[in-house]
């Protein structure tokens, strides 16, 4: 099934006051199995900072892509770094909302925008014609274990499609055990298939002493940032989460194993150091750059901050 139902391919919009206003549209999109893009044009405060906010870099929603609508459920989150990214990044977004009939929210924090201003970038149609557009759906892990097959929209079967809790026929049911069937397969197929959604960018990780983790457009100037600081001998290194969600766990965890200090660079108030600490550092402080006046991180912002406390054995 693609976007949702209507057989073409086309991202859906949650602009911030929708998707929170209307949290039920998220759930039925889980529930109907609607393999469609979301957009996301993000936010760093519960108001907006100016009225040229479309053009302000702001990273303010990554819970609101994890937890924007009711219930357990998983969710698939791209999060682009760069103005190549956001067209290469989408192309991915339609190959994964398609293979596992499920929304993949692409959130557009406008610092990818405005940190790209002015640069060339080549191959950039070439390097997306070679990225898989899927016709139909393949992840099909044996028939109807994870993403049961459904024929395409328009090819001569009717089916029912709903965002309540159904069977296989596609109707609605009430029998707890169908209920219960219904939500671990829709958990398992995003789950149980990590190695295929998780993606994550490492920059000098391999010998980083200063470990610097960042998502969006922030990840350009973490990279000028790490550049900075190892030119005056501080081992840095950067890793950004292409996947927000699901988080790429594993490679986190391997890349932060050797370093002494572990940092998160965001546009927002830390959301994502507050997520480390919590499940991926084994208790260890996560220490916070962040930037929400909406204005950009610049590389500058984030060496004064390491080499101070470098400097005061913090």
């Amino acid at each position: 099934m693609r976007s949702g139902g209507s057989g073409s391919r086309q991202t859906g919009y949650d602009r911030h006051e929708r998707s929170r206003l209307f949290p039920d549209a998220g759930e039925h999109r889980l529930c109907r199995n609607c393999g469609t893009p979301v957009r996301d044009r993000e936010r760093a405060a519960a108001g907006t900072i100016d009225r040229y906010a479309h053009f302000t870099p702001l990273r303010g929603d990554l819970m609101q892509c994890r937890w924007g609508t009711h219930g357990d459920h998983p969710i698939i989150t791209l999060s682009p770094s760069s103005v190549e990214e956001t067209y290469t990044l989408i192309m991915e977004a339609f190959t994964l909302a398609e293979s596992y009939r499920t929304p993949c929210h692409f959130p557009d924090g406008r610092d990818d925008r405005a940190s790209a201003r002015g640069r060339r970038f080549a191959g950039t149609v070439a390097a997306a014609a070679e990225l898989r557009i899927l016709q139909n759906s393949s992840v099909l892990h044996g028939p109807g274990e994870y993403v049961p097959h459904m024929p395409p929209i328009g090819y001569g079967q009717r089916y029912n499609i709903t965002g309540l809790i159904h069977d296989e026929s596609g109707f609605p049911t009430n029998s707890n055990a169908e209920c219960e069937r219904l939500l671990t397969r829709l958990n398992d197929k995003i789950e149980k298939n990590l190695d295929d959604t998780c993606r994550s960018e490492e920059y000098l990780t391999g010998d980083a002493d200063v470990l610097i983790a960042c998502f969006g457009g922030a990840a350009l100037a973490v990279r000028a940032a790490v550049d900075m600081l190892r030119a005056e001998g501080i081992r840095a290194g950067m890793f950004r989460p292409v996947t927000v969600w699901p988080f790429p766990a594993e490679a986190f965890k391997r890349a932060a194993r050797q370093a002494n200090r572990l940092y998160a660079a965001e546009l927002n108030m830390g959301q994502m150091a507050q997520e480390l600490e919590k499940k991926y550092t084994s208790g260890r402080e996560v220490g916070r750059i962040c930037k929400y006046n909406g204005q950009p991180l610049y590389p500058k912002e984030i060496t004064a901050r390491i080499k101070e406390e470098i400097s005061h054995g913090g």
